[in-house]
């Protein structure tokens, strides 16, 4: 996936394990991308619903800040940056 901020952010190359509690709604794939070791991971909800499925990244940093972005049918003409009141982050 290439340039999904606008800001020509890749996804990583180096492929990661990745796992959801409900793999049959929810499939994950993570990355990270060598240029700065950032950790990328897609999440892919397979239904209609709205999922709430506890996904595990091994490599991820409990604590780490992590950055949302959403492509929906709200707006099928970009990847958008979610706003939250607090950033995001990893469960520690």
């Amino acid at each position: 996936f290439l340039n999904y901020d606008g800001n020509r952010s890749r996804y990583g190359e180096l492929s990661l394990p990745a796992s959801s509690s409900e793999p049959n709604q929810v499939s994950i794939f993570a990355a990270r991308r060598s240029a700065d070791v950032a950790l990328t991971a897609m999440l892919i909800n397979k239904t209609s619903l709205t999922v709430a499925a506890p996904v595990q990244i091994p490599a991820a940093s409990a604590g780490a800040q992590a950055e949302v972005w959403r492509y929906s049918s709200e707006d099928l003409t970009q990847i958008i940056r979610q706003h939250v009141d607090q950033a995001a982050r990893l469960d520690e």
